[in-house]
């Protein structure tokens, strides 16, 4: 019980941040860190202007860079969605849909 809820107020208070296209720069970051990170900040930067494609780009190029970047494959699917949402489509809910 504890421990879900130290989760829970970790998550309200570095999710967000993480999420909204904060470059997370670590100490001894490598080169490829740090362009996935531009890359990120980018996508995040075209989603706010709904230039989805771009998006899309850029998170991918972020995941070719740092293939461990858990929150550019978030954002990727993120951009999907917001994509085919604001087309007036509805999401498939379908498992097979899920595993595009």
């Amino acid at each position: 019980m504890r421990s879900t809820m130290l989760l829970l107020i970790a998550s309200v208070f570095v999710l967000p941040g993480a999420a909204n296209g904060q470059p997370q720069y670590f100490k001894g970051a490598s080169p490829e860190a740090r362009r996935a990170n531009q890359h990120y900040k980018s996508g995040w930067e075209a989603m706010r202007r709904e230039s989805w494609d771009e998006a899309v780009k850029e998170f991918q190029a972020a995941l070719d860079s740092d293939p461990k970047f858990t929150l550019a494959y978030y954002s990727l699917g993120r951009v999907r969605w917001d994509a085919r949402t604001s087309a007036g489509r509805s999401m498939p809910t379908s498992r097979a849909a899920i595993c595009m």
